[in-house]
This record gives C-alpha cells, structure tokens and sequence, in this order.
C-alpha cells in the first residue's frame, strides 16, 4: 500500500531527469520551463537541516503525547500481579494512532519524506514492535514460548 499520490512520486522522478538532461545542455530554458510546469510535485520536501530538525521535534512530541498518557492513565492500573496489560494496549494503541497521524499528515499536507513522516514511521513500527515483545515475553499470556527457551537454558 503506498500512501502517498503515486502521479506526485513519478512527477518527481521525471523532474529529476529533466533537471540532469538541463545540466547536460540537453535541453532549452523553454523546454525546462515547460517540463517543470508539466510535471509539477506539490509534496513538501525540506532540505536536510529542517528534516533532521522536524524529526527531532516529532519524535519529542509523540514521546510528549506518549507521557501524558501514562500519567493520566497509569493511577488506574493495578501493578501487583506483575500484569503488562497496560503496557501492551498503550503500546499498541499508539502504534495505530501514529499510523493514523501519519496517514492525515501525508493526506492533508503532502508530506514527502520530510521528517514528520519519517519519524512517526519509525514510532508507529517502534510501538507496534514493543508490544508484541510485551505480548511474548509475558509469561501468563505465552507459556509454551517459555517453557521452550526454559528447557533450552536462555533463562
């Protein structure tokens, strides 16, 4: 599934030789002008310093969402069972509303590898990934995962 506007993404593709073919002389002002208006991309491409800068923040505000979070919700949870369940639902909860965000964010304001997409790319995998380890290292939840590595002696 690709997210982004395929006839942007070949656009820019196409862009691209036209700018390689004018540095060759290749082709004429006109011809230029003419391809660049043709073959328009209307997706938001940062140079490097605004992307690493727009990587930095998104991933402080989703580390910022994801606390807030904890702290409203953890009061509520009751630890004495050692029960990860929390920690799962959260895990997991905000690996689908990255994928939410990131599916707006690239919709509404053509976002193309700029940083924001990039980085709530990476949170949605990063969260999707520690509740599954959340969900597998849970001993009530997989026992016969255990009782297999127990036997082998990597516990």
């Amino acid at each position: 599934m690709i997210a982004y506007n395929f006839t942007f993404i070949e656009n820019g593709g196409v862009l691209k030789n036209v700018k390689r073919w004018y540095a060759q002389q290749l082709l004429t002002n006109e011809q230029m002008k003419l391809a660049t208006n043709m073959y328009s991309s209307d997706f938001y491409k940062p140079n490097l310093f605004i992307k690493i800068g727009l990587f930095i923040f998104t991933c402080f505000i989703v580390l910022a969402v994801l606390g807030l979070f904890i702290l409203m919700f953890s009061p509520f949870v009751n630890y004495s069972n050692n029960n990860n369940v929390f920690s799962i639902t959260t895990s997991l909860v905000f690996a689908i509303a990255c994928v939410v965000v990131l599916e707006f964010f690239i919709k509404s304001k053509s976002l193309y590898r700029s940083g924001i997409d990039e980085s709530l790319l990476y949170a949605s995998l990063t969260f999707l990934f520690s509740g599954l380890c959340f969900i597998f290292m849970n001993n009530s939840i997989c026992p016969l995962f255990f009782k297999y590595y127990e036997t082998r002696g990597h516990f």
